[in-house]
């Protein structure tokens, strides 16, 4: 055995003593395809005021940027669906409820300390802006794209976090053990996306991603809010409908539950908030935004006895000094009593 498959078989073991999946080996080369459909995208306003890749796809989508004698991109998973089964608070999509990407980080970890032991140089990235996530793993392999522009492998579906390792170590590309056909057919996620933000070709139109909503400061759109369900970071629909995440996707709580959740991260103050949700990307550590989504999710609430305390709530903050958290309470309010009314 060459030095060259001892290292590919140390890393595959690494890997599996870690946890990881679909782990993939690509040639680090430029990722002109990305680059140009970022560009196409933003063109076409669907960027809204997102940054991350968007920022800078020169860098983002060519593996040199972060190494320049990259030559070998390893990419892997970390699986979170079902550990994030009965963790609160539910009103926070699975993969942020707990720290995902740093489970990824310390993982990806392990796979880099096999290349430096072998006088190799390794850069991990993972959920950076440094990087596109998933084209190296599509080209090694790994898995495939979805409809919904999320990344989906065998063993898991779409219900992991990814990462990469890039590395001077010039590795054998991997190739899929299986002819991955990807979504055919099926539309089931633009189909159940309440705003519409999915597009054909695998497109997310980012002012309409709820999830991205979320993430943003200042006051919801008033059709965002009616439609972003009972949750305050993130949005599982498009992965809950999915047929590769079907035996993954069981969530129980319930309206009861989700407003003593959402009770509870309006009676923390700003310290508590930015404690409990380290982990999570909020504006320039605003707490505040948490609050507001808060609200905002209390006014699509719909079943009793969590509708009156939802509406108790809401009149608690109406006349709160912050005017978006103030508007927003009373927009709430307002939906709730449509809701009865109707």
């Amino acid at each position: 055995m060459n030095r060259q498959s001892r290292l590919e078989g140390e890393l595959a073991e690494r890997a599996r003593a870690e946890g990881l999946v679909a782990l993939s080996i690509s040639r680090a080369r430029p990722y002109r395809n990305v680059a140009v459909a970022l560009a196409e995208r933003e063109m076409a306003g669907l960027r809204d005021t997102m940054q991350f890749t968007y920022r800078n796809p020169a860098r983002s989508s060519d593996p040199a940027s972060t190494l320049s004698e990259a030559r070998s991109v390893i990419s892997a998973a970390w699986p979170y669906g079902p550990a994030s089964r009965g963790q609160a608070p539910s009103v926070v999509a699975r993969y942020a409820r707990r720290d995902s990407y740093a489970e990824l980080r310390k993982r990806l970890g392990g796979l880099a300390e096999v290349l430096e032991a072998s006088g190799y140089q390794a850069r991990v990235v993972a959920d950076s802006n440094a990087l596109v996530d998933k084209e190296p793993a599509v080209r090694g392999g790994g898995g495939w794209y979805l409809k919904n522009s999320l990344f989906a492998v065998v063993s898991h579906g779409s219900m992991v976090v990814l990462g990469n390792v890039i590395t001077d170590a010039a590795l054998a590309p991997t190739r899929p053990r299986l002819r991955l056909t990807g979504c055919g057919q099926c539309t089931s996620c633009m189909n159940a996306c309440p705003t519409g933000a999915i597009l054909p070709g695998g497109a997310i139109d980012a002012g309409r991603c709820i999830s991205w909503q979320l993430q943003k400061p200042g006051m919801l759109e008033h059709d965002i809010a009616s439609r972003m369900g009972v949750r305050v970071y993130g949005c599982d629909i498009c992965q809950e409908v999915c047929p590769y995440n079907r035996k993954l996707s069981e969530d129980f709580a319930d309206p009861v539950q989700q407003v003593e959740e959402l009770s509870a991260i309006l009676a923390m103050d700003d310290a508590g908030l930015l404690g409990r949700f380290a982990h999570l990307y909020l504006p320039q550590r605003d707490p505040s935004v948490l609050r507001r989504n808060a609200l905002a999710a209390l006014g699509n609430v719909r079943a009793e006895p969590a509708l009156e305390a939802a509406r108790t709530l809401l009149w608690a903050w109406v006349g709160n000094a912050d005017p978006v958290l103030a508007a927003t309470a009373l927009d709430s309010l307002g939906r709730l009593g449509r809701a009865v009314i109707g």
